[in-house]
């Protein structure tokens, strides 16, 4: 199950209805405050990954700079 805050829902639906030609690529970028080609960015990886491109590559990933457990 994927869960994703609502500044990424935002961004997952302002970029599927550009990809479904609802809005244009200029409205997606008076919306989500991003540039044209962050929109071209996010509008490939949409099709590429699916609703998972829009949460941050670091998710659910362990810091590398966390203590183990055992030294805590």
């Amino acid at each position: 199950m994927l869960y994703m805050n609502s500044d990424e829902q935002i961004v997952l639906d302002v970029i599927n209805k550009v990809n479904s030609a609802k809005i244009s690529v200029k409205q997606a970028m008076m919306i989500l405050g991003k540039s044209e080609s962050t929109i071209y960015r996010k509008l490939a990886k949409l099709q590429n990954e699916g609703a998972t491109s829009v949460k941050h590559g670091n998710c659910n990933k362990v810091p590398t700079n966390k203590t183990p457990s055992d030294i805590e």
